[in-house]
């Protein structure tokens, strides 16, 4: 049971519905961005400037205007409630309008103020020391202070979704919160910049109890919770006491649920209430259709590759022999796959780690296609005519790109039989074991440890019938248990399990936003999926 909520907690840092806000960067409509630089691409118009706060009416300078809304879509639906965000630890929340914490991450690791305006790391007494801003108030006009934030945090320890680190909280002082450890990790930072981890009103729960405090988040963000559908659609209305002088400046932000990229790249074409002005994808022709056909810019930040994760874990598999797992990697023409389904948002996974993350290594540690050796160490394992091996391919994974792969794999002589498992299937598989092949996504998270620790961990093992890499546990325990992660050892890592074809890579996907081109400032890509986006800084330019 701890397992399932600690990986949990992983997983709401690490999936939240709007991963990514951001500084204010602005980008434009081109289908081909940088291939390692996170951001926005160039904008086709000039981008007007950040107003001045609002005063009075919703008014601003020529050209530009504050007020209206934005509306955001994804496949997922939202799940409800979230009120009280340590009751429901799922992973498509809409939280950043209303809930906030107290740093800010970008998606490399960075760390800023928020509702806290500083920190102190004590390692000898295992300690982190927060310093609270005192100007914070919640939607309902309560206090913000190391009391309230206090409340919240004891309700994350005692529900299980607290990182198992810490052992407590105290409030030192009426601005000053500590949190006490049981031992360190640079991994804890993470948790105070996670919006999945936000504060809601001690004094709202407490006038209205548990059950309407499900259904209203109270939290210190510059929107309200107005209406909804469960599932279906969320909708928040702009706070006008928010703590911020002058923000937000749109009337509100509302999220859709839409299932499929059809039903989205019309909401995106459209105009009015029936459309929308940001769809999150990852689909590199779902993007190259909006930015050619709609007035918009993609925003994002670099994912991780697809990967093949062989049983390596079972002793009796073709693929706990090394030379096997290499063999399959260079089969794989990752080049002519980015070309035929990345359409300019994907690139090819030659690393774990890609570029601009902490922890990637020099080319010579690239991967490459070379269906030669491919072969001549299918021989070298004792299978020169290669084998048959079940290949299991969740939803998520692009199927034409995935035929590919089987394909030069066939041509090799390895004969991969997909299977196609539905999410409750996909999940079992990930958490009880395969025969042959998964196929999933690595994505790196801002604490580079963290990302193997979510999959690799001896205690974690996200995915069980993957085998670590030799002398794996000792060097990751050094490497997290430093104060901030050493990119020095995250390298060892990496070249560990590079050496080790723990993982087979394949392709970079990216988060990505796709955004009209009056939205500014909203935030979408620049930041981590624990902080998500800014939705207080977001306005609209006139058209």
């Amino acid at each position: 049971m701890k397992k399932t909520l600690v990986m949990l907690l992983a997983l709401t840092m690490l999936l939240c519905l709007v991963a990514c806000g951001s500084s204010g960067n602005q980008g434009g409509g081109t289908t081909t961005p940088p291939a390692a630089t996170p951001g926005t691409t160039t904008p086709s118009t000039p981008a007007a400037t950040t107003p001045a706060a609002p005063q009075g009416p919703p008014t601003g300078p020529e050209g530009q205007e504050y007020g209206g809304v934005l509306r955001m879509t994804s496949s997922a639906t939202f799940q409800e409630p979230f009120g009280l965000p340590w009751l429901y630890q799922t992973m498509n929340r809409p939280l950043a309008p209303f809930g906030e914490a107290l740093l800010l991450e970008t998606p490399y690791g960075d760390m800023s103020p928020f509702l806290a305006k500083s920190w102190d790391i004590d390692m000898d007494k295992l300690e982190i020391t927060f310093y609270l801003r005192d100007d914070v108030t919640f939607a309902d006009g309560s206090k913000f202070n190391a009391e309230a934030a206090k409340w919240n945090y004891d309700n994350y320890i005692e529900a299980k979704v607290m990182n198992p680190s810490v052992a407590s909280f105290e409030a030192r002082g009426e601005y000053e919160l500590t949190a006490v450890l049981r031992d360190y990790n640079n991994s804890l930072l993470n948790i105070f910049a996670s919006r999945g981890q936000c504060l809601v009103s001690k004094e709202g729960y407490e006038k209205n109890g548990e059950e309407y405090s499900l259904n209203h988040s109270i939290g210190t963000g510059p929107f309200v919770l107005t209406d909804r559908q469960p599932g279906l659609r969320v909708e928040f209305a702009r706070r006008d006491d928010y703590w911020q002088p002058g923000k937000p400046y749109l009337d509100g932000v509302v999220y859709i649920a839409m299932g499929d990229s059809m039903t989205q790249n019309a909401a995106m074409m459209s105009s009015g209430d029936d459309g929308v002005d940001v769809v999150q994808t990852s689909a590199g022709e779902q993007i190259a259709t909006l930015l050619a056909n709609a007035d918009c810019y993609r925003s994002f930040f670099p994912g991780g590759p697809y990967s093949l994760f062989p049983d390596s874990m079972n002793p009796d598999s073709v693929l706990a022999i090394l030379e096997v797992r290499q063999a399959l990697a260079y089969a794989i023409d990752r080049d002519a796959i980015c070309e035929a389904r990345g359409f300019g948002a994907w690139t090819p996974g030659v690393q774990i780690i890609p570029p601009p993350y902490p922890g990637p290594l020099p080319d010579s540690y690239n991967l490459y296609y070379d269906p030669a050796k491919s072969k001549e160490l299918l021989a070298q394992a004792g299978y020169p005519n290669g084998f048959k091996i079940p290949m299991h391919v969740p939803a998520a994974v692009d199927r034409d790109a995935i035929t590919a792969v089987q394909s030069m794999l066939g041509d090799v002589g390895v004969i991969a039989e997909m299977d196609f498992p539905e999410s409750g299937a996909s999940t079992e598989l990930r958490n009880n074991g395969w025969d042959g092949i998964y196929v999933a996504a690595h994505s790196p998270l801002a604490n580079a440890i963290s990302s193997f620790r979510l999959n690799f961990d001896p205690d974690f093992l996200y995915y069980v019938s993957v085998a670590r890499p030799p002398g794996y546990t000792e060097v990751y325990t050094k490497a997290r248990t430093s104060l901030v992660v050493e990119n020095e050892l995250v390298q060892e890592i990496h070249k560990m399990f590079l050496d080790n074809m723990t993982i087979i890579p394949m392709w970079n996907t990216s988060t990505s936003y796709v955004i009209r081109s009056d939205i500014h400032d909203s935030g979408l890509g620049d930041w981590s999926s624990g902080t998500q986006w800014l939705p207080e800084n977001a306005w609209r330019s006139s058209k």
